[in-house]
Formats: structure tokens, sequence, C-alpha cells
């Protein structure tokens, strides 16, 4: 067996606890060894399980809060998707070096909210998204009345953070007699944005700050935690310039300098500390 972290991810159909191993099934996600920092997604109250190939002597999770370990062994353990957020997991060595750096996302569970909206409007073209701690409802709908219903269900999962990206199908005229048909130049291709490029850039002037770009049916979504209302300012002033007259959606939430709850293992048994923290992308 080669040197290096070799990783089997699973992926959690329950909710579990601190006591006892959770139950998995579904797709497996492989890690190569020696890669750069890998990131790891999870649902609040679901579980990622994690195996090393390369024991490792210690486990430090950045915010307790966001995310918790359990059922550790000498190669494996257990991530525990608390409330919805970013962290980070890390792995050492008994000479303290790091086996790797894991980017932990915890993100609020959309199913079901998503089957609920599907029964009580089942003839509805409804998607459900995560955006930091609240929900994103897109999709096409037959009428106002059906919007004013879907906010209304999507509140009892998430109350005053719902983000509603829906639209209104405009009804069918009736045909009007074909006009004489003219020749008509081409209009130029509308250029399409990459949310990547405009992440990447916000990311290369704000490098402090975390802020995540999404393409959500031609609106761009700027979502993640960001230190100040002014900088959140200019991550939009950024994407206007990159994204010309798409929309642009604001999601991003402003947050204090916040307390951490670092936990580490040695020799066997788990310490608890509070730090300064930031989160890093």
């Amino acid at each position: 067996m080669k040197n290096g972290l070799s990783w089997i991810v699973y992926i959690a159909v329950a909710t579990v606890t601190l006591i006892g191993a959770p139950a998995f099934a579904g797709a497996t996600i492989k890690i190569e060894a020696n890669a750069a920092t890998q990131t790891v997604e999870v649902v609040a109250d679901g579980a990622v399980a994690i195996e090393s190939a390369e024991p490792f002597s210690e486990v430090f999770i950045a915010n307790a809060d966001i995310a918790d370990i359990s059922s550790i062994t000498g190669t494996s353990l257990y991530i525990l998707g608390k409330n919805p957020g970013r962290t980070t997991l890390m792995l050492t060595r008994d000479d303290s070096s790091i086996i790797s750096s894991i980017d932990i996302r915890v993100s609020p569970d959309t199913t079901e909210l998503q089957r609920r909206l599907s029964e009580v409007l089942p003839d509805e073209e409804i998607k459900v998204l995560s955006a930091n701690d609240g929900f994103v409802l897109t999709g096409s709908v037959s009428g106002p009345e059906v919007v004013s219903r879907a906010l209304e269900v999507a509140g009892h999962y998430a109350q005053g953070k719902i983000s509603n990206l829906l639209n209104v199908r405009i009804q069918e005229a009736p045909p009007m007699p074909e006009p004489k048909p003219e020749k008509v130049e081409p209009e130029p291709a509308v250029e399409i944005v990459d949310p990547a490029e405009v992440e990447a850039q916000i990311r290369e002037l704000l490098p402090d700050e975390l802020v995540s770009v999404h393409d959500l049916g031609g609106t761009i979504v700027l979502s993640g935690k960001i230190s100040s209302q002014e900088r959140a300012q200019q991550a939009v002033q950024i994407a206007q310039l990159l994204v010309g007259d798409a929309e642009i959606s604001n999601l991003l939430t402003v947050t204090e300098n916040q307390v951490c709850k670092v936990r580490m293992r040695r020799g066997g048994e788990l310490f608890e500390t509070v730090i300064p923290c930031r989160e890093s992308s």
C-alpha cells in the first residue's frame, strides 16, 4: 500500500447522535492521496464517514458548533453535521505533520421541503436549494397564488430565511395572424456568465471573505459569510462589473468575529478549548 491518505466517504441517509455508529448507504466518494484541500458536504443532522489508509494521531475540528466528530478509531471517524456553515477538519501524524486538511460544509437538508412542496403543489415546477442557513425557491409556477402558497409551506421549515426566485408563467394569448416575414438581422449572442469566474475574481480581491457564486436560472446569487456590510457591497460591485446586465441576488450574511470551539484528540482523550476563529474558504 502506498504512503499517503486514501479516503472512502459514505453519504448518510439517517439522522445520527454522538452515541453509537450511524447507518450509511448510497454513493461512495473517493479522494486521492496527497491531494489539495478537499471539500466534504454534509447536511445538518446528517453524517459522513471518513476512512484513512494512514493512521492519524490527532484530529482537529475548527468549529464544533457547525460539525462534530464521533466514533474515532486509529483510521476512521464520523463527521456529524450540526448547524449550517463551513469549518475545517485536520488530521495529523505523531510528529504533528498534517496528513490532510478538509473543508467541511454543512447545509440545510432540502429533501423534506422538496417532498412536501411536490405533495401540496404537484403540478408546479419548484426546486429547493440551500443557501447559508435558509432555502431558495426557484422554478416556474402558474400564478401568484402558487408563489404565496409555496412561501407559506417553506416558512414552516425556515421562518424568515426563504429567498423567492419563483417565476410566474405568462398565460398564452390566442394566436394572432402571422405578419409578413421581414428580414431581421440576427441579434448578437448573449454571453453566458461563468459563476466560477465571478467567484474567483471576488476571492482574489477579497481573499479573507467566504463568498460563493451560483447561477440560478440566469440570476447570479452571492451567498456566504462576510465580515462587514462594506465588504458585502464591494463583492456585489465586483460581480456587477463581470456579469453586465444579468440580475444579481445578494444573500451574503454579515458576521462579526466569532469564538470557536476546537476539539482535538490526544492520548486517547478528547480535549476542548475556545479560541478566536475565522473560517477560511
